[in-house]
């Protein structure tokens, strides 16, 4: 089988993938970084430390920007387009690294097509494609396993070019997710026997670090940390363990090909699953600082645990094609045609929950309303959607890049006193609504609640503290994401508010509201 061949196989049998997701759509973290890049340059995130924390305290990196900066330019607002290139991404990540398998370990080409299955196998595949956000995640695996081809190439050639090609390429990794941080230990004991190569990656290594966590202290401030139980990394850590136990069910669950192609392995070539495995653990620990991976893994785990996945799918193929180069009756007719059920078996199973999480896609609320707000919008002098609706960036990103909407809100109470002209109405099912509907469910409280309190944001922390009127649903409402947090205390390491980021105080009875005077964010 020619290598060419290999890459076609891999591609169609991801395109399986693609074929079977029919609802793309974008999620709160998608409208958050599509209202970021509509309303700044993508470049400023990289060296103005005011902006780069209005991406996350902890878990986005500035290389989240440009890349939807550039679909944004050419597919505006489109989840197709986003869809498309994510299958992209993971596709060229899939190519680098059989790319590497061979280049490397030398790998027979007929052997990494079980490399693609069994990264394909993995369940989460498609929440990974269906979750755009994830992106940096892939394009850090990217730039680490080419920076490991270029290494390999240097050790070939001990052309320099090759080695700064790796240097640089890592640390876009490390910018691009820090979890790939881990590629520094694993190119340095892949690379083990060449002990010069091994030297300079090591001392490489170390300037790269100290350089990135300066440069990551310089922009986040006193921000400099993972966003980590309240209590800290103890806390989190016995959160991870309280977790742990479901956690494992919901791995083992999704991988089940690839548990059991490690374990074959392991029987047919232990020592090289075992340093596989080493390789694994190493992109799999950043996770100890994500508890909420753990937590709740079927929001989360997917993008924490894809390198991982594919240095255990990269492992178990390294062990079989070891195994089968001495052993040359694993071509038995009868073997053959069980392993390859078994990997069809798990194939299937993949797609298959991969079409049931799109199947679930257009039952949502979210779904729906972001969906009549794509097709209207140009037509609607204002939107109202409901309190629940959490993509309010999404639209308020449509009313910077269009004429139209003019103006967009969450506050019932506004959309009723609209005489600007058309305003389209929504409701929690997306669903357009009249306005005497909408009366029938907003209504001006009687009274005004004696409720205080001020939004602040100091050294990283957001939070406040709303007093008064205990009956009363009481919250914060954002003005310019139409974004309600429904919390009379909260203390979060969160994402930076823009200056001037503005916001009102309100309250909730039954059908009846308050809303404070307007108000902006205090920062000490």
């Amino acid at each position: 089988m020619k290598f060419i061949t290999v890459l076609v196989v891999i591609l169609l049998l991801l395109l399986c993938h693609w074929l079977l997701i029919d609802f793309p759509h974008f999620e709160s973290d998608d409208a958050y970084i599509i209202y970021l890049t509509s309303t700044l340059d993508w470049y400023h995130f990289l060296y103005v430390p005011e902006i780069y924390q209005q991406l996350s305290a902890a878990h986005l990196t500035p290389f989240a920007v440009p890349f939807y900066t550039l679909i944004q330019e050419f597919f505006p607002f489109s989840p197709g387009a986003y869809l498309n290139i994510m299958v992209i991404l993971l596709a060229l990540w899939m190519f680098s690294c059989v790319f590497f398998l061979k280049i490397h370990f030398r790998l027979p080409n007929a052997d990494m097509v079980l490399f693609g299955v069994l990264i394909l196998s993995v369940s989460s595949i498609g929440t990974i494609l269906n979750r755009f956000y994830t992106s940096h995640y892939l394009l850090s695996g990217i730039l680490g396993t080419v920076s490991l081809i270029a290494l390999s190439y240097y050790s070939q050639t001990r052309r320099s070019v090759f080695y700064w090609i790796a240097t640089v390429l890592m640390i876009l990794a490390l910018m691009s997710k820090e979890i790939m941080i881990a590629i520094l230990p694993i190119s340095f004991f892949l690379f083990l026997q060449n002990r010069f190569l091994a030297k300079k990656i090591f001392i490489t290594g170390i300037f790269i670090v100290v350089g990135y966590f300066a440069y990551r202290g310089y922009m986040l401030e006193q921000l400099i940390g993972t966003r980590v139980a309240k209590g800290g990394l103890t806390q989190g850590l016995v959160t991870i363990y309280e977790a742990l136990p479901g956690f494992i069910d919901w791995y083992i669950s999704g991988r089940v090909l690839l548990s059991l192609a490690l374990i074959g392995a392991f029987f047919l070539s232990p020592l090289t699953v075992l340093a596989g495995l080493v390789v694994a653990v190493m992109l799999a620990a950043p996770t100890l600082a994500a508890p909420h991976g753990y937590s709740y893994p079927e929001l989360h785990a997917d993008r924490l645990f894809i390198a991982s996945d594919f240095a255990l799918a990269a492992t178990a193929t390294l062990g079989f094609a070891r195994w089968r180069q001495q052993k040359q009756h694993f071509n038995r007719p009868m073997i053959l045609a069980v392993v390859g059920g078994i990997v069809i078996a798990g194939f299937a199973r993949s797609l298959y929950q991969t079409n049931l999480y799109d199947e679930q896609v257009p039952n949502s609320s979210e779904y729906r309303i972001t969906q009549t707000i794509l097709e209207r919008h140009s037509s609607a002098d204002a939107i109202y959607f409901p309190e629940n609706y959490v993509l309010g960036s999404l639209v308020a990103a449509l009313k910077h890049k269009y004429s139209r909407p003019h103006e967009i809100t969450a506050n019932c109470l506004e959309a009723l006193q609209w005489s600007g002209g058309n305003i389209l109405l929504l409701n929690h099912h997306g669903q357009i609504v009249s306005h005497a509907t909408l009366a029938e469910n907003c209504s001006s409280m009687d009274f005004t609640p004696s409720l205080s309190g001020d939004v602040i944001y100091d050294r990283g922390i957001l939070h406040w503290d709303i007093v008064g009127a205990e009956h009363l649903e009481a919250g914060v409402y954002f003005q310019e994401h139409a974004l309600y947090i429904g919390n009379r205390q909260f203390q979060e390491r969160l994402i930076r508010p823009s200056v001037g980021e503005k916001y009102k105080l309100y309250a909730k009875e039954g059908t009846h509201w308050w809303f404070s005077e307007e108000k902006e964010v205090v920062f000490r």
